[in-house]
């Protein structure tokens, strides 16, 4: 989840400075591995890539700020490319998240929605006519993906936690359509028998 608590870590948060905590992350970036190839990496706001994860960073990183649209995005990429061979990055990766935060916060479908996708639609098509300006296209594979989907939920099909227990026996660690529920001590038998069967909506 965006969100999570460890008891020995303590509150993790995306994209604040719990994020950039390398203990954290497991495993091994694939801007690492290449770059223990002898390639070099330059990642544009890519979950992780402000964080020292094993024992390395990407070469070239910029720290994440939501206030970049998605065409500044792409004119940093075109500007690593612009280097000199010695120091232009042979893997790079860029983050758009302004779909998902507009269809979280007014619909999968609204006109704000909307104008975030057809923002995100111009910036690849600004990437990818920057790859021909600089005949990198036909040499360049490029990889999209999405970490979910989206669809809206009728206002009215939704769940009331306080209803099935009272807040003050249990936390709630993160929220969303996942939602993480701790008991308090002492409470575990009753969170678990009020919330581990079937619910309207859940």
């Amino acid at each position: 989840h965006n969100n999570m608590v460890d008891p020995a870590l303590g509150r993790f948060v995306s994209k604040e400075a719990s994020a950039k905590d390398g203990r954290w992350w497991g495993g091994e970036p694939i801007w690492v591995t290449y770059q223990r190839q002898g390639g070099r990496s330059a990642t544009m706001f890519w979950p992780g890539s402000e964080a020292e994860i094993a024992g390395a960073r990407p070469a070239a990183y910029i720290p994440f700020d939501g206030k970049r649209t998605p065409a500044q995005r792409v004119g940093q990429v075109l500007a690593w490319l612009d280097q000199p061979a010695s120091e232009r990055p042979g893997l790079v990766t860029l983050y758009f998240e302004h779909y998902d935060v507009a269809a979280h916060a007014h619909g999968a479908a609204s006109p704000e929605a909307r104008d975030a996708l057809r923002a995100i639609d111009a910036a690849l098509a600004q990437l990818l006519a920057g790859l021909d300006a600089r005949a990198l296209r036909a040499g360049t594979d490029l990889v999209i993906v999405s970490d979910h989907g989206m669809i809206d939920v009728p206002r009215g099909q939704v769940a009331i936690l306080d209803d099935v227990l009272p807040a003050t026996l249990y936390t709630t660690p993160w929220v969303g359509m996942v939602v993480g529920i701790v008991p308090n001590p002492g409470h575990e038998d009753a969170v678990r028998r009020a919330f581990v069967r079937r619910h309207a909506h859940f």
